[in-house]
């Protein structure tokens, strides 16, 4: 399915975008609307830093870690903690951030005072299972990225496959160099001698899986200390590139009425937030409502 209004957005001089999953996921994730997007951007997708976090890992440490890979100027996508990920790379490196594009993000993810969000115990329980239980924690999380209520088996399929809790991406278990980069010739991040990737070794596991099990939890628990303890309201407010909030109207984890604050928060900024919200979509808006959300992107271009 192609968007009508991204054929109509094309450009000859495409921009660049800059694709920032969010945590637990790869760059896979964007997988079924690159083709569309496509269409009028030049894309650079990004995997968050993973293999080489510890649980002293901030922000600004995973910012320049990505600025690696980063083009010299383009517009920015992310979502959930990629959103997080965007704010604090536009406020140290506004030369390089032309527009962001935030989805499913809000620049502080706990409640506090006079501000919604999840609530400190609700989060600290996902992180111990987390820790102690992936495997539940993946059938949770899953659940989380649709409106409640919801069931849709097809991005749940597409999500799990992507998704890094409870599993060793196949990078890590082969070995392989995480150059940050989405493989466009091979989405799947899969080894050329995918059909036998250990051959010493063809019906055991990798010598290096547990170690790889070991740095993943552990990049995992770091994410999520970022989410737990990151607030960017003010960083927001002092942003001075073009900042555009596409948020679900049944998001289950960035309540919807967070659009009223950050309206709230426009009067403080140096640049006009936008805020669209996308009734009855979920976390994973570009999966479950990929028409709407495309559009949206579309008006920008």
């Amino acid at each position: 399915m192609v968007c009508e209004e991204m054929v109509l957005a094309m450009q000859d001089n495409k921009k660049k975008l800059v694709l920032i999953p969010g945590w637990g996921f790869d760059a896979r994730v964007w997988q079924p609307i690159l083709a569309e997007l496509n269409l009028c951007y030049e894309l650079i997708c990004l995997d968050l830093p993973g293999r080489d976090l510890d649980l002293h890992i901030n922000l600004d440490n995973m910012v320049a870690e990505l600025e690696k890979n980063l083009p010299p100027r383009a517009c920015y996508l992310g979502w959930s903690l990629g959103g997080l990920v965007a704010m604090r790379l536009a406020r140290l490196l506004p030369a390089r951030v032309e527009k962001l594009f935030l989805v499913g993000a809000t620049p502080k993810f706990l409640a506090a005072d006079n501000w919604p969000g999840m609530a400190m115990q609700t989060f600290d329980n996902f992180m111990h299972l987390v820790q102690h239980d992936p495997q539940r924690s993946l059938r949770e999380f899953m659940a989380l990225q649709l409106p409640k209520g919801v069931s849709s088996r097809a991005a749940v399929r597409q999500l799990r496959e992507v998704c890094t809790i409870g599993t060793v991406s196949n990078k890590n278990a082969r070995g392989g160099k995480n150059t940050g980069h989405f493989n466009h010739e091979n989405p799947n991040h899969e080894n050329p001698n995918h059909e036998n990737p250990n051959h010493e070794n063809p019906n055991h596991e990798n010598p290096n899986h547990e170690n790889s099990n070991l740095e993943q939890s552990t990049s995992l628990l770091a994410s999520l200390l970022i989410l737990r303890n990151t607030d960017l309201r003010q960083d927001l407010a002092q942003l001075k590139c073009q900042v555009h909030f596409i948020l679900g109207g049944a998001d289950q984890l960035i309540p919807a009425v967070i659009s009223e604050y950050l309206m709230q928060q426009q009067k403080q900024q140096q640049s006009p937030l936008q805020i669209t919200v996308i009734p009855d979509a979920g976390h994973a808006m570009f999966l479950t409502h990929t028409a709407q959300f495309l559009a949206v992107l579309a008006k920008h271009d």
